[in-house]
């Protein structure tokens, strides 16, 4: 039977949602609907019977699972409560505690995020006489090890300097564990040396996820395939959503050849495009088709529009550093409020980096145009909320020694 919001979704979108098993990558470009596609892929799935137990589905973000909750819920009601939905961390953090075989750490553990990482880092530092700003490197560092699968046993160094890395690397994890908690790279790390070590485990959740959905497959890193590889080994009905073309989180060790080694190792691998933007003007689809035949993308795609046609959007300079950039913006942004009658209010300005706001907050301030920085501290990044936090954190977990330090 065809569901009733079938209407809702394009052709290429229906191709995706309706296809039948087996491993898939719907190649989704800008725009063109990737998480809409994979939570009606899941609704398709339930629609057809599909048990919700028996379907896991992961985002990279608690935004998009609680979208895709939401909009499940609109669509299938109370069919879908029964669904395996979060994020990698997430997900895999509630199987660590359920299985407490094979893991260093007991089931009420706490998990350390990247400030709490950094604070017990600069602790050891300075408890050896070395400098604390060398701790973010080494949080890096660790963090990368880590997500090639690494425990520090089985590090390698060949340099004096390595070796008194690894000796940081063993004194962290020693405290980690003492304190009877994991980081966030532990939460992927421990789930794989768990499937690993206990193959009844792993059947155990191959044998229960029939169906395996991943949003924004191209922020996977290699560990998180290895996991996905041998979790869909048994069914292969692995449905991934993604755009090669949108990978930028290399730096923290997404790997865009994860969709090549899908194709390797579960094939044949259908492909899906989705090329039709909803978000964009033609004329600016124009120009990033024209900038992407340039790019290093595994997989072309033409991106195009049924939107209407919008303003020339473009102005481009060669900036020398970013104050004569930020200087050339806050021009533009004056001639264009003048020329059009337009409200500050209705810029935005999108950088690349953090660091790059300070110099466009010094010229818009000297050049009188008004703004708001958005997105500066997260709400759980507050001071207030990381105090609260870790008062109820101590509170299950006493040997949590970060959380101790905050509220002491």
């Amino acid at each position: 039977m065809t569901p009733t919001w079938q209407v809702d979704l394009d052709p290429q979108q229906w191709e995706a949602v309706s296809c039948e098993d087996g491993p898939t990558i719907v190649l989704a470009g800008a725009g063109s609907g990737k998480t809409r596609v994979l939570t009606y892929r899941v609704a398709y799935l339930l629609e057809q019977g599909i048990p919700a137990n028996q379907i896991l589905a992961l985002t990279f973000t608690n935004k998009a699972a609680d979208t895709m909750r939401e909009r499940l819920r609109a669509l299938v009601g109370e069919a879908a409560l029964d669904l395996t939905l979060g994020t990698f961390h997430s997900v895999f953090a509630r199987w660590l505690r359920r299985e407490l075989k094979g893991i260093p750490v007991s089931g009420d553990f706490s998990i350390y995020d990247e400030e709490d990482s950094l604070a017990l880092l600069k602790a050891l530092l300075k408890e050896s006489g070395q400098e604390v700003k060398q701790a973010a490197a080494l949080r890096r560092l660790i963090s990368s090890w880590k997500n090639a699968g690494l425990e520090w046993q089985r590090v390698r160094p060949t340099t004096p300097e390595e070796r008194r890395v690894v000796e940081y690397f063993r004194l962290y994890e020693q405290r980690l564990r003492a304190a009877n908690a994991l980081d966030f790279d532990d939460l992927l790390l421990q789930t794989e040396q768990l499937f690993l070590r206990e193959p009844e485990v792993l059947t155990r959740y191959q044998t229960r996820y029939q169906y395996i959905l991943v949003d924004e497959y191209q922020d996977t890193n290699p560990l998180q395939y290895r996991i996905l590889r041998m979790l869909g080994a048994r069914h292969r009905n692995l449905f991934v959503v993604g755009d090669d073309a949108q990978s930028i989180y290399g730096f923290r060790g997404a790997d865009v050849r994860n969709f090549r080694y899908l194709e390797r190792d579960f094939a044949p691998v259908r492909i899906i495009r989705l090329e039709q933007n909803y978000r964009s003007t033609p004329q600016i689809l124009k120009v990033a088709n024209a900038l992407l035949e340039h790019s290093e993308e595994t997989y072309p795609k033409q991106l195009f529009t049924r939107n209407p046609e919008g303003p020339p959007p473009f102005f481009y300079s060669a900036c020398r550093d970013v104050r004569e950039e930020a200087l050339f913006v806050a021009q533009k942004i004056r001639e264009e409020a003048a020329r059009h009658h337009l409200s500050y209010k209705e810029f935005a300005v999108l950088y690349r980096t953090n660091a790059y706001s300070r110099a466009f907050e010094e010229v818009f301030r000297r050049s009188g145009i008004p703004y708001r920085l958005v997105g500066s501290i997260s709400f759980y990044r507050r001071e207030e909320v990381k105090h609260f936090t870790a008062f109820l954190r101590f509170l299950v977990n006493p040997h949590d020694d970060a959380a101790l330090l905050r509220i002491a």
